[in-house]
């Protein structure tokens, strides 16, 4: 169904993953814009691991909800995402403390919200896998992946912070649920990738 607006695309292998990833660079570009423009008036700490974290939540219920994969992969895939993405929505959202002793965080460059989205898409893999894979019934790998998202959560919510070890568990989750899908291997590059970019922030809470 999703080929049918990109006709290019029709016989390439896994077209409807490229066009999902395509839809993710348009819808992503003008809310880092937005993003940029509104931290220049509202400094909130945590910027740049927010534009990718936050971003790929957006794009993961769009995928679910653009998807033509089995519907109760995509609602569930789309609900935990979208739970993920409105915790990390609160967090953000509390403003810089005007009296706080604490130095006011540096706004990050567009160019570094920039490339936050394009690691967004890059990160969003798993969820348009999921959401495109036709097979009729959830998997063991899915089911694990469901367990090790509950706990990344919980360490979340316990901590009350972007701790970036429970973030990290998360998106281990979603590669997880994602290994049974065609390609699917391929998404271990993804914790890996975010692994290498949180150490620096391992002892920062957001």
């Amino acid at each position: 169904m999703l080929q049918e607006f990109f006709p290019v695309l029709e016989g390439v292998p896994m077209g409807d993953l490229w066009i999902l990833l395509f839809w993710g660079v348009l819808i992503l570009l003008p809310l880092v814009l937005g993003l940029w423009i509104w931290l220049q008036k509202s400094p909130r700490s945590g910027a740049g691991v927010f534009s990718f974290s936050f971003g790929a939540a957006i794009l993961g219920v769009f995928y679910a909800a653009k998807g033509d994969g089995y519907g109760v992969r995509r609602l569930l895939m789309g609900t935990l995402v979208f739970l993920w993405g409105a915790y990390l929505l609160r967090l953000f959202w509390v403003p810089l403390d005007a009296d706080s002793e604490t130095e006011a965080p540096l706004v990050p460059s567009f160019l570094t919200l920039l490339g936050g989205a394009i690691l967004a898409v890059f990160l969003s893999i798993p969820f348009a896998l999921l959401a495109i894979d036709p097979w009729q019934q959830l998997t063991l790998y899915e089911w694990l992946g469901l367990l090790i998202w509950i706990g990344g959560m919980a360490g979340h919510i316990a901590d009350d912070s972007r701790c970036p070890l429970f973030e990290w568990v998360i998106w281990i989750a979603y590669c997880v649920a994602a290994l049974a899908t065609p390609f699917g291997a391929w998404t271990v590059l993804c914790p890996l990738v975010l692994l290498i970019i949180l150490k620096p922030f391992q002892n920062i809470q957001a």
